[in-house]
Order: structure tokens, then sequence, then C-alpha cells
């Protein structure tokens, strides 16, 4: 036990004052005059034993009394541990205590009532059952403190881990949790400005001879160290400055506050838990270091600080990250201790964009492009409006309005803003969605958007008949799109006959629509289109089995047709009753938007009565399958060259009535994702929110071997691509808008995406203590929520626990039972009417 008062314990001395006082002040017998002296000497000694006990009760508890108050203001402290009672076993069992003595006093009073006798007699045996259960009492609590509550509290509190001592120096490692919620304003300052104030200032109160290592959750370390190694792509690495960044404990109290100050919030982070680990890996490490260096002693106090706004996103609550954590914290028996400094807000208020989604990723020149976004919020006010508007970058990267909208929001619910962008000039577009009002968390109020502008790709639609290929000519160019300009596609058809004399260089993908048959030169120059890059589609929609000018299954199975189809034919079927189409394969590209829009409506319920039957080359893959009992494949992909071939098992037209998916709506969908795919526009996406897995990935229409990325605060940095179909960019992690720029031969390419906050960090809900009991375990961290609650929780894991409240407790139960006791000192016995006896 340490005192912080030692001084004022001379004064237990006062407690000899009740005792002197007794001694002097003792209470002399009074002759009386009266004639039945025997009666009289039967009830004086009855009387006087009771006096007797009422004294030294008094006396006991007036030395408690002086004792407790004395040691209340010696303010002592014991080693840090858990000293209240536990529910449930050791708080029933304090109550029994309690109630055991009680309940034995009511039954034995009430049993001696109904004996009768005399009163002072019965006065003297209440007196003396009182201090015998007080004994009882006391053996009670003695045997109740020795069985549970004394071993748990002594186990406590000879932890390896508590009892350090009070001027040590400290080893300490302060993780700050960097992420965008920490960029939540109130009363002037961020939340990281004040993780930022509080370190300084513990900083300052550390002893002498104190290290401290600081981490923040910024994975900018983690990027620039990868970016060091040799790319899978190039075989060579590029240096950055960052990756030169590593963790040092630092004695210097300038070096160390120079480290904090130059904290930045980052919207790419890695958990705390890991974070949490990393700094545990830490101090182990350099306890290892010092511990040979000093002969097996470790001179530190071992310490972490985790400054956070304590949000549910910060931490990884699964169950395999839970275990890991807390089977880390519980290995490190020699930590003096882990706290979380609260720097939230107990309810927080925000209102922002949740998400942003675009018609299209890329548009025709002078076209247009829907942005949805949906607006929500948190601790809002009933009935509150915003107002959202529309920029899009000029020429010369200046924002210009291009429209706006206003929203109502309610608590709990996202209001939905629709705006348009028209008149897109290319190669690529960037704008952003803004909230009008700003708010106490300003990341979410701008979603960030890129749009690619490109002439719109030309595909060529071979067919017997216009009438065949009119149902894809009208999915891919709807005749309005095209006298607008706006077609995603530009279509031509094409008779079979007329296919030697096409310049296929001209086109990006060519669609093969119930052709019957193609010489072998033809099969070859598809061939050599496809490894060029383009894209061709075969639809088997006719049958020679069912129309006399159907397709005939010997040209397509020629050595020359399957060197670019992805499998032969085997024979055509008819089936009763008809089956449907599975497009359920969610992860292949020509397919992944009816994952995302839940499923692809009426179109996986309509009819199909007629397919072929195919079998998949080795080089193959099966995108999608019919339903029947067999699960027929119906779409095969294989994938040449630079380009890529498709084989659909049924028609796209209502002619000879082989299905009846051109009558869905969904129709249009299906057609346009399979067509984007052939010219490599689907899976493209230009807008991204951020995260510590992000790759962006850009397929420019000709080769860029090498190019710089150029971030939203006008840094550069080059990157390179083996084949230079494919970019993989490395993202900085800054919000906002980026470029893509070609070098060398590719000088002139131009393009770009944008990288909007993630929605998990605008989730502000923040994590209770029995969310952190899960996450660290009971009693293995301390939460504090500002500054003076964190000295004192370090106080008690360094020093011990001040005991000032418990004491003031005893002192006032001490107090009201001297009172009592006092006031019922001298009460007079009152005459008993006994049954059978005098009164």
């Amino acid at each position: 036990m340490q005192l912080i008062n030692p001084a004022i314990l001379f004064g237990l001395g006062l407690a000899a004052v009740p005792v002197v006082l007794h001694l002097l002040l003792k209470a002399r017998p009074k002759p009386y005059v009266f004639p039945a002296l025997r009666l009289l000497a039967v009830r004086r000694r009855h009387n006087t034993r009771r006096l007797r006990l009422r004294h030294l009760w008094l006396l006991l508890l007036r030395m408690a009394l002086i004792a407790l108050v004395v040691m209340a203001v010696a303010r002592p402290k014991l080693p840090a541990a858990d000293y209240w009672p536990r529910w449930p076993g050791e708080i029933l069992g304090l109550l029994a205590a309690f109630a055991i003595p009680l309940l034995v006093y009511m039954a034995v009073i009430g049993h001696w009532k109904k004996q009768g006798g005399p009163g002072h007699v019965l006065a003297t045996r209440r007196t003396l059952l009182r201090g015998s259960l007080g004994l009882l009492l006391v053996a009670l609590l003695a045997g109740w403190g020795g069985a549970w509550y004394g071993p748990r509290v002594a186990a406590e509190m000879t932890n390896p881990s508590r009892g350090t001592v009070q001027n040590a120096p400290v080893s300490a490692v302060f993780i700050f949790d960097t992420s965008q919620s920490m960029e939540y304003r109130h009363q002037s300052k961020t939340r990281l400005e004040v993780a930022q104030q509080i370190a300084r200032e513990h900083l300052k109160r550390l002893p002498t001879g104190s290290q401290v290592a600081v981490i923040d959750t910024a994975v900018e370390a983690i990027r620039a160290e990868a970016r060091r190694q040799p790319d899978r792509e190039s075989g060579q690495g590029t240096a950055d400055p960052a990756a030169d960044r590593f963790v040092l404990f630092q004695a210097s109290p300038v070096a160390i506050l120079r480290r904090i100050d130059q904290l930045e919030l980052d919207p790419v982070s890695r958990t705390l838990n890991g974070s949490v680990e990393s700094g545990l890996s830490l101090l182990e490490s350099d306890r290892e270091r010092t511990t040979l260096r000093s002969s097996g002693e470790d001179p530190f106090v071992r310490e972490v600080y985790v400054f956070t706004d304590v949000t549910k996103a910060a931490w990884s609550n699964g169950t395999s990250d839970r275990d890991r954590l807390r089977g880390a914290i519980e290995k490190c028996s020699w930590l003096g201790g882990l706290y979380i400094v609260d720097t939230g807000v107990a309810e927080p208020m925000n209102v922002g964009i949740a998400s942003l989604d675009l018609s299209r990723q890329t548009v025709a020149d002078g076209g247009a492009v829907t942005i949805t976004a949906a607006i929500d919020g948190v601790g809002l006010e009933a009935n509150l409006s915003r107002t959202v508007d529309l920029f899009v970058n000029n020429a010369a990267g200046k924002a210009v309005p291009r429209g706006s909208a206003e929203v109502k929001l309610q608590e709990g619910s996202a209001a939905t803003v629709t705006l348009v962008a028209d008149g897109l000039k290319g190669p690529i577009v960037q704008g952003e969605l803004r909230l009008r009002s700003s708010d106490p968390l300003v990341a979410d109020d701008v979603g960030h958007f890129t749009v690619a502008v490109a002439s719109a790709p030309r595909v060529l639609l071979v067919a017997p008949t216009l009438s065949e290929a009119v149902y894809i000519r009208e999915a891919l160019a709807p005749a309005q799109e095209v006298q607008r300009g706006r077609a995603r596609f530009r279509c031509t058809h094409l008779p079979p006959h007329q296919l030697a004399e096409a310049t296929l260089g001209d086109y990006r993908a060519v669609i093969l629509v119930n052709v019957a048959e193609l010489t072998a030169a033809n099969w070859t120059r598809l061939e050599e289109f496809v490894r060029q890059g383009g894209g061709l589609g075969v639809v088997l929609g006719s049958s020679t089995h069912w129309q006399p000018t159907g397709i005939r299954p010997t040209s397509y199975n020629s050595d020359e047709a399957q060197a670019v189809l992805p499998a032969t034919l085997d024979v055509s079927w008819k089936y009763t009753p008809p089956e449907y189409l599975d497009l359920r394969n969610a992860t292949h590209p020509a397919l992944k938007l009816f994952a995302d829009l839940g499923g692809a409506g009426d179109l996986a319920l309509r009819d199909v009565r007629r397919y072929w039957k195919l079998k998949a080359g080795n080089d193959s893959q099966v995108v999608a399958r019919f339903t029947g009992e067999n699960h027929d494949p119906a779409l095969i992909e294989r994938g040449i060259g630079q380009g890529r071939s498709l084989l659909l098992a049924t028609a796209l037209d209502l002619r000879w009535q082989w299905n009846d998916l051109p009558r869905s709506g969904w129709f249009v969908v299906l057609v346009d994702q399979l067509a984007g795919y052939l010219v490599q526009r689907t899976g493209e996406s230009f807008t991204y929110e951020a995260s510590a897995s992000l790759a962006v990935q850009l397929f420019p229409s000709r080769p860029v071997t090498e190019f710089s990325v150029v971030a939203p605060d006008g840094s550069q940095r080059p990157g390179r691509s083996r084949n230079g179909q494919v970019l993989s960019v490395a993202v900085t992690g800054a919000l906002g808008h980026y470029g893509v720029r070609g070098r060398g031969d590719a000088d002139s390419y131009r393009g770009g995406f944008s990288l909007n906050l993630d929605a998990a960090e605008r989730n502000l809900q923040r994590l209770h203590e029995d969310d952190l009991d899960q996450l660290l375990g009971t009693d293995s961290y301390q939460l504090a929520r500002d500054l003076d609650e964190l000295e004192r929780r370090v106080g008690d894991m360094r020093i011990g626990r001040e005991v000032f409240p418990m004491i003031l407790l005893l002192l006032l139960v001490v107090f009201c039972l001297e009172h009592l006791v006092a006031n019922r000192f001298y009460e007079s016995d009152q005459p008993a009417v006994v049954q059978g006896g005098p009164a």
C-alpha cells in the first residue's frame, strides 16, 4: 500500500481519545434507597452487563470513526485491482453474510417473546445476542473474504503486469486512428486534433528516461513497401520516400512531438486490431533487446495508448481477428497497461452522400450520363432539407455547375437524388456532387465521379436477313439514341456472302447471327481479327434440322472455325417442357451487372424451347448454362490473343421461335452486356471507394507501356505495363480525381478515375464497453475519455488504485452505527407485559 499523504497517519493516535474518555468518564453507580434490595440487585447486575457491552461497542465504533477519517485524509492507494464485489457469487455471498445474522436475530427474539419473562432479562439477552451476532457477522465477512473475495483480489494485486513503480521510465507505443472518421469536427476541433492534444500533454508527464513510438493506421507505408518490390509485369521497382518510413522508439520529446504533429488523416486505413498487434510486437522486440543489455532485467514500464473515436469501422470484430487480438494481449503478461483514449462524440450528427451510381461508365462523344446518389444521415432533426449541386470539370480542370436538386431527409432512411450531365466531351470527364451545406464530417459531403468519353464502338452484325439482326441492333443502338448521337454502339448489318469484302479492322466486334456457314477463308480472317483485339460473337438461332436455310454444323466444326470458336456443335434439340437461362454467374464480367441488380428479372423465366448442344474446348470457359437436368452449356467463352469469342447456344430473335428472350425487358441488358464484353468495355470502372485492397485497372484502346498517375494534389508517380493492354494503378489513398497520362510512344493517351470515401468510414456508430470487452478482454484495458481521466487510469495502473471512495463509504456506515448506538445507549427499558408473568 502507498499513501498520497503519509504524514496524516500520525493522526491515528487520536483513536486513543475515546479510550481515555471511556476511562475518565466511566459511569458511577448511583445509590438508591429501596426496601426490595434483592430485586434491585438482580436488576442492577443485568443493567451493568448490558451497559458494559454497549460501552464496548460504542468505544469500538468511535475509534473506528476516527481511524477512518485519518485514513480518508491520507488517501491510501492499493495495487491496481477490481476491489468491488462481482456479480453474482461475491455479491450474493456478501448479502448472505448480512442476512444470516439478521434472520437469526429475528428468529431468536421472536422465540424469547413467546416464552415470556421479565423485561430487564429480555433486554439483557437482546444485548448479548446483538454482540454475539456482531461477532458472527465479523466471522462471516472474514470467511467471505477468504473464500471468494480475497483470493481473487490477491491474484489481481500480484499480477506481474500490475504494481509498477511510479517513477520508472516508460516505454510506450502511441497508436493513432487516422481513418477519415477522425475528421469529425466538434467544438472547432477534429477528433484527430483532440487526440494529438491529449497525447502531447500526456507526453510531458511521462517519467524521465521514457521512450515512445508512434504508429498510425494509414496503409501508405504498406503500399510503399510493396512498391519497393519488383513489379510483376515490368520486373522493376520504383523508389518512394515513404518506403523508408519505419516505426522506431524515440527518447527525444522534440522528435516525438514532431512525429505526432505530422499525423494526417488517411481514407485508406488498416484496422486498429492490426495496429495494436503491431504495437505489442514492437514492445516485445524492444523488451528482448533491453533485457539482454540489462542482464535480464527490464527497466521500463511497457504501455500501449490507442487514440481513437471508438467507431465500429475502426475495429475488426470478426471471430478470428478478435481471438487473435485477445491472444496477443494475454500473451504479454509484462504489459503495464493498455489505454483506450476515446476522443469521439457521444451523439454524432452527419449528413452525407452514401453512394453514387452512374448510368454508364463510357458514353459517346457529346453523350450524357445520369448520376444517382443516395443521401442519408444520423442524428438528424425532423424534415431536414439539403441541396445537392452537380459540377463537371471543363477542359481547364475548373468545376462548372451543371444543375442542382433538393432532398428531404429523415432519420433512418436515405433520400435519392438524380442529376444528368450531358454534352460530355472526351477523352474523360470528371465531376462531383456536393452538398451545399457542410456538417461535422466533410469527407462524405462530396462524391467524385469519372466518365470515359469515346466514339461508339462499331459492331458488324452478320445475319441472313435484317429481321434476324434487328433485335440485337435495337438493343445496342436504338433509333432514337442514334438520332440524338447518344447510342452506345454503331451497328452495321451485312449478309454473310458480303463478309469477305468487309474491312474487319473498322469494327470492334463482329456478331454472327444465325449464319448457316462461312468459307474457310472467312473463318481465318475472323481468327486474325480476334487475335488483334477484336471480339467475335456467334448466335446459334437456327438449324438445318428445323429450317432449310439453318446452321450447318460441319462448317462450324471445321478446323478453320475451331481455331476461333470456343466449342463444337453437336445437335439441336427441342425441349418440352421448356428450359431457362441460368445467369447467376456473378463472377464473370459479362453477367456481373445482373448480380449487382439483384437478378435477371423475368429474363430468367422466359421459355427456351430449342438450343444447340455444345462441347466446350479445353481452353474455353462455360459462362452460363441452361436449367435443365443436364445443365447444358448456354454461353461459352474463349480468349484468343488480345481478343475473345463468345458462343450462344440459342437465338436472340423471334423469327424461328426458339425462345422468348426478346420478349423480356431485360433482353436489352443481356445484349448490351455481351456486346460490351466483346468490345472490352464491360468490367471497366472509373469511380471507386477507397479501400486497402483497391486495384484500379484501365484498358486503353491502344498499347500503353509507360504512364504517369497524377494524384489530386498534382504529384505524379510513374507506372509501367508489360503488355500495354491493362494498366494497374497504385492509389495513394487521397480522395478526389486522378489522371493517367501515357508516356513515350503513347504520350497522347489520357485516362483517369475518381476515389470516394469508403462507406464503412461513414458509419459513426460507436462501440460500447461490452463491445470493447469482447474485443480486448475484460479488465485487460483502461478506458479514458479525457486527459484527467487518462491520468487517473495511468495512476491506478502504475501506483495502485486509490481507495478513498471505499473509505468514505465505510466512514458513512460507521458514523451511522455510532449515531444509532449513542442514541440508544441510555434508552429506558419499557415495561413489558409478558404472558404468565408480572407486568
